[in-house]
């Protein structure tokens, strides 16, 4: 009984880890190793990955029964032929963006309030204006809808793709 209760312990305060999370009842914590030809990518567990077109957070993978535990549900490995890992969003992409477009827009209108009936002397306040106005309400709005966009990288698995190596 004492062996018992020091191995218990042992394992349990993660002094030793064993391999396998079915070796110490702990099904969260294995990364999912993917490889193809000399490049290595980890997915740790608790981040966000697609799969088949939906936002899963990845838990862990159990070679033996070749699936891939997901929070609040589980694959088979078979199902699965491509992984989108989430690595940001579009934000910065989608701010710049439109940011050039509305300092655009922005010259455009200054140019045409400037030069209306005549007062081409007010071109050098309305264009700068304008452009600098449109500029940051484009790009904040462009900021917004980036940030609900995910960037992905896709790891496609096959015969002449990436492979899950995990043991």
């Amino acid at each position: 009984m004492i062996a018992t209760a020091l191995t218990i312990g042992i394992l349990e305060s993660e002094t030793v880890h064993l391999s396998g999370p079915f070796l110490y009842g702990n099904e969260n914590g294995v990364s999912l190793i993917l490889e193809k030809e000399n490049d290595t990518f980890e997915i740790q567990p608790g981040k966000q990955i697609i799969i088949n077109d939906k936002i899963y957070t990845y838990k862990s993978v159990d070679m033996a029964s070749q699936t891939l535990l997901l929070e609040n549900s589980s694959l088979p490995l078979g199902d699965v032929s491509a992984i989108n890992y989430i690595t940001g969003t579009k934000m910065k992409e989608r701010g710049l963006k439109g940011l050039k477009t509305g300092g655009m827009v922005g010259v455009a209108v200054g140019a045409v309030l400037g030069s209306y009936e005549g007062y081409y002397h007010y071109l050098a306040l309305t264009v700068p204006m304008c452009a600098a106005v449109d500029g940051v309400a484009f790009g904040i709005v462009g900021a917004g809808i980036g940030y609900k966009e995910k960037k992905t990288q896709t790891y496609s698995l096959g015969e002449n793709g990436w492979k899950i190596t995990n043991e």
